[in-house]
């Protein structure tokens, strides 16, 4: 039993701080080789954050904890709209604004595919609709990278690409190619530990496996996030932080849901752990759908309702 917790408490540790190196290592390789800086901070930085959870839910898939997977991928999602983005718009100064051309085509997609990914698994996410998470992947990818070449940047699209500018830099190409091999190695080392931790915690306690994903490691996984939107907003680089958030959970819903979907989740029972999960993130996608589709900003008071609505929601999964 100790020694699952410590693995568990270990390899999240560890998942957060590799990964986040993985990531640094490949925005400033993409910076070097000319990646727009507005799609390497709205795609780049969201989905590169997304890293743990995609190396725990497709290992997970592969061993046959399908519940462990998607608690975890619907758990992340639900962090990053009422944990990370709620804390975000809690500690600055301002609400948080969209006003990036790139963003504000993200903002409906990004909570469209979170519900999309509910619904899917609440049905048991045959492998068909893991193609098609896949398929809605590659035509969100090309929506976001679409852009009109004779219409002049919008000011929120130059403050993001100098905002990336700011997390790139100019650094040694070999080093930075280090930097992401190095890092992507110990996150999966890391995720092992955490898969191996996980289920050993949820058979000691006698807990659901999509609990444990939810509640557990969906926390740890989201804390590159959750660390990358504070140091963000303390900058006043709000695109950056919702780059984040909305990447993020348009990765985990579209691109690493399929992967896990055919990687062997395809068919998982659906737990009431999961059912419950798939609950309070369609709560919280609602809840940023009113902030968001209003005004496009987030404000303390509605930084502080996503927030609470999280911390209700892990109190009634846990109960």
């Amino acid at each position: 039993m100790t020694l699952d917790v410590v693995l568990l408490a270990v390899g999240l540790v560890v998942i957060g701080l590799a990964a986040d190196q993985a990531v640094l290592g490949s925005a400033r390789l993409a910076e070097r080789f000319n990646l727009p800086r507005v799609v390497l901070g709205a795609l780049l930085i969201g989905v590169g954050t997304s890293l743990p959870e995609a190396v725990v839910s497709v290992l997970a898939a592969r061993d046959g904890a399908g519940a462990l997977a998607f608690g975890n991928l619907l758990g992340s999602n639900a962090a990053n709209i009422g944990l990370v983005l709620g804390i975000a718009a809690l500690v600055a100064a301002a609400p948080l604004v969209v006003d990036s051309g790139i963003l504000t085509r993200e903002v409906p997609l990004a909570l469209g595919a979170s519900l999309l990914f509910a619904v899917f698994v609440l049905a048991g996410m045959p492998w068909p609709l893991g193609v098609l998470l896949l398929v809605a992947a590659a035509l969100v990818a090309r929506i976001l990278l679409a852009h009109d070449r004779l219409v002049p940047a919008p000011p929120g699209d130059v403050e993001l690409a100098g905002e990336v500018e700011q997390f790139a830099g100019e650094h040694s190409t070999r080093r930075e190619t280090a930097r992401a091999v190095v890092g992507l190695g110990l996150t999966l080392a890391a995720a092992e530990a955490v898969l191996v931790g996980a289920t050993g915690v949820a058979e000691d306690f006698g807990l659901d496996e999509g609990f444990v994903g939810l509640a557990i490691v969906a926390v740890g996984t989201s804390l590159p996030e959750l660390v990358t939107a504070i140091t963000a907003v303390r900058r006043g680089e709000d695109e950056l932080v919702l780059g984040n958030v909305l990447g993020s959970n348009l990765a985990n819903s579209l691109l690493v849901g399929g992967v896990a979907t055919l990687a062997g989740a395809a068919g998982t029972v659906v737990t009431p752990a999961l059912r419950e999960g798939a609950i309070v993130m369609a709560v919280l996608v609602v809840l940023a759908a009113g902030a968001l589709g209003r005004q496009l900003a987030v404000s303390r008071t509605e930084g502080l309702l996503l927030l609470a609505a999280y911390a209700g929601g892990i109190v009634w999964l846990a109960v």
